[in-house]
């Protein structure tokens, strides 16, 4: 398991991998981070908004959604 404490420690791996297209490194990213809790909804399902990976369901299952910001949705906390 790669733990990451510091941006400049993100940024010394993301330069290690070498040049890589935007959606490559949010991939990355996103495997050394985790998800972020910053997430687009569209018809029950979850997404990343960083890398676009689908975290979530709650058309078909149970996902909570009360601890992340959700882009468009007008509530107090997003």
């Amino acid at each position: 398991m790669i733990h990451i404490n510091t941006e400049q420690e993100l940024m010394a791996k993301l330069e290690a991998l070498g040049k890589m297209d935007e959606d490559t490194r949010n991939s990355v990213v996103c495997s050394l981070l985790g998800h972020s809790s910053i997430q687009d909804s569209f018809f029950g399902y979850y997404n990343c908004a960083r890398c676009g990976d689908q975290v979530g369901d709650a058309f078909g299952g149970i996902y909570d959604s009360s601890d992340v910001v959700v882009v468009g949705h007008d509530c107090p906390k997003c």
